[in-house]
């Protein structure tokens, strides 16, 4: 079952992701802060995260950390989403070894399925 959990605090962009991969046979969950996102990912282990960076609460960025400490979670792919460069680049998300790609907000279709799609392929090899 391919599975992916959504952590975007705008409910339109988590929509459209949403709808976008239930479409194409994901199961998804979604959350809308950092806190909820990693409670849901010690619960269940998604295929793929498609995580903001600018999150209330904690952020996109100590969620990457919080998972690159956990062995349980470090594995898991993260596809970045974000409306900010300048977050990426201060933070140095893309050189975390989970974060596949970053996306620019706003995202096409075509965009978020290829970067899931990618991310879902480096887990499998990994294993």
């Amino acid at each position: 079952m391919k599975t992916a959990l959504i952590i975007e605090d705008d409910p339109t962009i988590r929509q459209f992701m949403a709808v976008n991969l239930v479409a194409r046979e994901f199961e998804v969950w979604q959350e809308e802060t950092g806190e909820a996102g990693l409670e849901r990912l010690r619960d269940v282990t998604p295929s793929v995260v498609l995580l903001d960076l600018r999150l209330p609460g904690i952020s996109g960025t100590e969620l990457l950390h919080t998972m690159m400490q956990d062995s349980a979670l470090q594995g898991i792919p993260v596809v970045v989403v974000t409306a900010s460069l300048v977050d990426v680049n201060e933070s140095n998300v893309s050189l975390m070894p989970n974060v596949t790609q970053v996306l620019v907000k706003p995202v096409k279709v075509e965009e978020l399925i290829q970067a899931v799609t990618h991310a879902m392929s480096r887990r499998r090899a990994d294993r």
